[in-house]
């Protein structure tokens, strides 16, 4: 395969995995968690308030995950820990696909 078109294809699922942490529910165990509810694997890069979701009433721990319906504020955003993440999460496939392409040929190599 190309190694261009490996890497534009890693790029690419890399985004929509960074994308798709988002909707990984985040365990909560206390109101200060509640307000500012952190998203995002394995670095968070949004935080989200969820404190008047339930009205007053919490029982924890309880599971969040993002709400894009624009009820509950997004508190803060960083460029900075989405792009750690995204790089992270390239790495990783990178090296997956590395070691899947040294097995592959020490087998082809027998």
């Amino acid at each position: 395969m190309n190694i261009r078109l490996k890497h534009i294809i890693l790029i690419i699922f890399s985004l929509a995995l960074v994308a798709a942490t988002l909707f990984i529910p985040t365990r909560l165990e206390n109101r200060e968690e509640i307000q500012r509810t952190k998203l995002g694997y394995p670095a968070y890069f949004m935080e989200q308030n969820f404190f008047d979701k339930y009205g007053g009433q919490y029982f924890f721990p309880t599971w969040e995950k993002i709400d894009w319906s624009g009820k509950y504020p997004i508190v803060s955003f960083s460029p900075g820990r989405l792009a750690v993440d995204f790089v992270l999460i390239f790495l990783i496939c990178e090296g997956f696909i590395y070691l899947l392409e040294t097995i592959d040929f020490a087998i082809r190599k027998k």
